[in-house]
């Protein structure tokens, strides 16, 4: 016989919990490089953050397919299969609907993400990436729709080459990745069309 799995609890009100966490991730799109405060009263795993997990339980669904970096397989995957119901994928590239990122993975080129055509340009992949934190990184201009003039940026944690392999996919729009980065409580949306300079 199987040994079972303990699994932590998901949102207490999943209807309400699920429109609350919706509201913030429309207001994050909306407003590019503005830090939202996504907490709900919910006990992800220990790999988790609440920002993410929250993420995770508000977009994911039966239809989803989902790729998790390394550190979040063993214990992330049992638990979302069993509150989102999505299907784990085991591809070894990006090409899913979304990629969760544990806090410090490496993950595959951002190129390895599923970019589709122009016609279906929403179906390509969202990247949520765990950082140490969202402020007091390596200095960042953000420019583009949503933003007035430009924002400065700062997320922790990220690999070094996220920003370049990132620019690289602009020149595809409207194709590319829409990225959620989150810390704690606390989530950055950067979508696809805002250009990131990294000030020296």
């Amino acid at each position: 016989m199987a040994p079972q799995i303990e699994l932590n609890a998901g949102f207490a009100d999943p209807a309400r919990d699920a429109q609350h966490a919706f509201r913030h991730i429309l207001s994050a799109t909306s407003y590019p490089g503005r830090i939202q405060s996504i907490g709900l009263a919910i006990d992800p795993p220990p790999a988790l953050s609440v920002a993410a997990a929250t993420l995770a339980l508000t977009l994911l669904d039966l239809d989803v397919t989902l790729w998790l970096s390394p550190s979040l397989r063993d214990g992330v995957g049992p638990w979302l299969r069993f509150h989102a119901g999505c299907l784990i994928s085991s591809r070894d590239d990006l090409s899913a609907d979304f990629a969760l990122i544990g806090c410090g993975d490496a993950m595959p080129p951002l190129s390895s993400a599923r970019l589709d055509d122009p016609e279906r340009p929403d179906l390509s992949t969202t990247l949520i990436v765990e950082c140490d934190a969202l402020m007091g990184g390596r200095p960042l201009l953000a420019t583009g729709p949503g933003i007035d003039g430009s924002i400065a940026l700062a997320p922790q944690g990220l690999p070094p080459q996220f920003w370049q392999e990132r620019e690289a996919l602009r020149p595809l729009l409207p194709l590319g990745i829409d990225l959620l980065l989150t810390a704690g409580t606390e989530l950055l949306a950067i979508p696809r069309t805002i250009h990131i300079e990294e000030i020296d």
